[in-house]
């Protein structure tokens, strides 16, 4: 086992968990094929990840200094707001004196948002609905994408594992996981083995096909939203399966409950690790294998909880999430209000790790939509297939009353027309055959507790 010194700390590298990445074929694959930097990153941050408080605190410190000087020097939206001399935002970086940023602004100063060089960052055009269902494009830098890789990679070894290990999903959409060909595929296939389920169409007959492919497959990691995961785990009670080959079991996209949590451990046999994301951000936090909150990826983004008055909030206080990447130059995203709540957890976690620890995340609470047949459909299907029908759509929300009947609430411009509203019931009839739907427009969607707006609300008891 080798180890490295950093400081007056020796850091014991895990080389099973990490092995992929001294893997010739593997890191052959990034730098010659992919030519990109995620190795390199992913190999820092197995080191920084103990760095001491004050030098994790330094590095951070000088990352978001760089950030601001670039945005208020380079990014249109952000010099006309800012008066002063940048380079004092390098030494001495302060986020008070940046506003707040969201979705409508975003929507509303898009190109101003660009950073004036941003052909030389590769950026890529992304988007998400959230968890309000409200669509926003942003751009993504080269950067930000290997960084947030890096980040992934690393959660692994918190694991036991590594990404190289054979793994599935169950997840709404193969956004970021489409078929290669080729060379490409041929290196995806022997040295990242992954199977991809829709939680779309959870059939009885689905449900058979995700666990015999466990099973056959040894996979070591499954990932899934946590809802559509319990109505795979009450099909596995049922069967009286094992997976003796599950290392772990990845929730991530939806609130993580209790009493889940205790489920999925029972019937997968295995630990489960809480991961918080978005498309924005990628990488925001994730649980390790001490399971004492969620280490936040400090070096990626600089998180900030504030209550109602706009002032932190203290250990245990729940507020807003306020969230500045300090990787993406291309579009930056500074002390923006990704819509989620949280909390600090105000102590150390006892795995050693300076990073620090939110308590909980309290938002993206989905449920499933079933009808009478037991087809089922995680929330997030009503996201892809009212986008899908009409763009035009500015939030909607599934109210479920029974299990034969419910509504879907819709606030849009102007109201279907007769071809998409029957494409539409056709599209949700495909998946929820014994499921009738109506459909009311609205002048806006109510609000949760947490301040959300909620794709799915159900009177059905679970």
């Amino acid at each position: 086992m080798a180890e490295v010194k950093l400081g007056s700390r020796n850091i014991a590298y895990n080389m099973v968990a990490m092995s992929f990445l001294s893997s010739v074929f593997f890191k052959g694959y990034h730098v010659w094929i992919k030519r990109d930097r995620i190795c390199q990153y992913a190999d820092s941050l197995l080191k920084t990840q103990y760095l001491s408080p004050e030098a994790m605190a330094e590095l951070r410190r000088k990352k978001l200094g760089e950030l601001l000087c670039q945005a208020v020097t380079a990014v249109p939206y952000y010099r006309e707001r800012f008066s002063g001399d940048p380079e004092r935002l390098r030494k001495d970086p302060d986020l008070s004196q940046f506003g707040l940023l969201d979705k409508s602004i975003i929507r509303a100063n898009y190109e101003a948002l660009q950073h004036r060089d941003i052909a030389a960052m590769g950026a890529e055009k992304n988007s998400t609905s959230g968890s309000t269902g409200e669509s926003l494009f942003f751009l993504i830098s080269r950067k930000q994408h290997w960084m947030c890789d890096a980040e992934y990679f690393r959660s692994y070894s918190w694991i036991g594992t590594t990404p190289l290990v054979p793994q599935g999903t169950l997840w709404g959409a193969r956004f970021d996981n489409l078929p290669e060909t080729g060379f490409k595929g041929f290196m995806r296939d022997h040295f990242k083995p992954f199977y991809f389920f829709s939680s779309y169409d959870l059939t009885e007959e689905k449900l058979e096909l995700i666990c015999r492919t466990i099973r056959e497959k040894k996979l070591e990691v499954f990932t899934s939203y946590p809802s559509p995961l319990e109505h795979l785990a009450k099909f596995v009670k049922t069967r009286g399966y094992n997976f003796p080959s599950l290392k772990g079991i990845i929730t991530s996209s939806e609130q993580l409950f209790p009493y889940q949590r205790e489920m999925f451990g029972q019937v997968f046999g295995c630990p489960v690790f809480n991961r918080y994301g978005s498309r924005e951000f990628g990488f925001i936090a994730h649980e390790c294998e001490k399971h004492e909150g969620l280490h936040i990826s400090a070096e990626h983004v600089w998180v900030e909880i504030l209550n109602d008055a706009l002032q932190p909030c203290k250990p245990g206080e729940i507020g807003d999430l306020y969230i500045t990447d300090l990787d993406n130059y291309a579009m930056p995203f500074i002390r923006y209000r990704i819509g989620d709540r949280a909390s600090w957890k105000g102590i150390d976690c006892s795995c050693g790790r300076s990073l620090p620890l939110l308590e909980q995340i309290d938002g993206r609470s989905f449920e499933l939509v079933r009808d009478r047949s037991g087809h089922a459909v995680s929330g997030t299907f009503w996201t892809l297939v009212t986008r899908f029908v009409a763009p035009e759509i500015i939030a909607f929300q599934l109210h479920q009353k029974t299990l034969d009947e419910a509504e879907l609430l819709l606030v849009s411009p102007q109201k279907l027309s007769g071809p998409q509203e029957k494409l539409l019931q056709e599209k949700i009839v495909e998946k929820l055959p014994d499921l009738q739907i109506s459909i009311r427009y609205v002048d806006e969607i109510p609000l949760t507790r947490s301040g959300k707006k909620r794709f799915v609300t159900s009177d059905l008891e679970r």
